[in-house]
């Protein structure tokens, strides 16, 4: 009997690179991702400090639309502190600052530790921590608030929110301005970017939040 011998035909494996063309293809998949994707990582920190700016001005907001619908509810008595509404230390304006919305925990409401005071009744716990820069009678220009609140964010490094006097005159006071340098991990603010500020006006309550362009170096 013959034995024929069969031959095993293996596949050896082969070890292959990519081709010039399947590289080119991977390096433009890669430009287009840097392109779109990239940038929508890096911009989510400018989101996020968005986000928590707007949540401060919808909380301030809403404080201060719950201080004056207390004091209505408490009989819309002038010159006294609002019970009842967070500690109960919180006056309500009246006359020229408006009637029923808060102007601080000393009735007067004329310099920026009013404003601090304001801040502090309106938002109470977990707010976010301020430094207080100026005086009513210097801070009528852009410039003259940019200048106090690189100046406090500075010296207050920890501080979120730096507070002004929001002016119409030498010695005419009409709410606050808030301006957020909390997005600065050295405090200072003195970049050329915009800084988004929230203000109160305590002749009507109106709360809005702004912008304003630092361009001093």
């Amino acid at each position: 009997m013959k034995v024929v011998n069969m031959q095993k035909f293996g596949s050896k494996a082969r070890s292959a690179g990519f081709t010039i063309i399947e590289l080119v293809v991977v390096i433009l998949l890669l430009g287009i991702l840097a392109a779109t994707a990239l940038p929508r990582f890096i911009d989510v920190t400018d989101e996020a400090y968005d986000a928590a700016v707007r949540g401060v001005f919808g909380g301030f907001a809403t404080g201060v639309g719950l201080f004056r619908a207390q004091w209505v509810a408490n009989g819309q008595i002038p010159d006294a502190a609002v019970t009842s509404f967070g500690d109960g230390t919180a006056f309500a304006g009246s006359g020229a600052m408006g009637a029923g919305y808060p102007i601080g925990a000393d009735n007067s409401f004329d310099d920026a530790a009013d404003c601090a005071d304001v801040w502090v009744d309106v938002l109470q716990g977990g707010r976010p921590e301020t430094a207080n820069a100026g005086n009513p009678a210097a801070l009528a220009s852009d410039a003259a608030r940019e200048a106090v609140v690189e100046a406090a964010a500075a010296g207050t490094p920890s501080a979120e929110y730096i507070i002004v006097s929001n002016t119409t005159g030498p010695t005419t006071k009409t709410g606050c301005l808030f301006y957020y340098v909390g997005r600065f991990s050295s405090g200072s603010s003195t970049a050329t970017r915009q800084i988004p500020f929230i203000s109160y006006s305590a002749a009507n309550g109106e709360v809005s939040l702004s912008e304003q362009l630092f361009d001093t170096d």
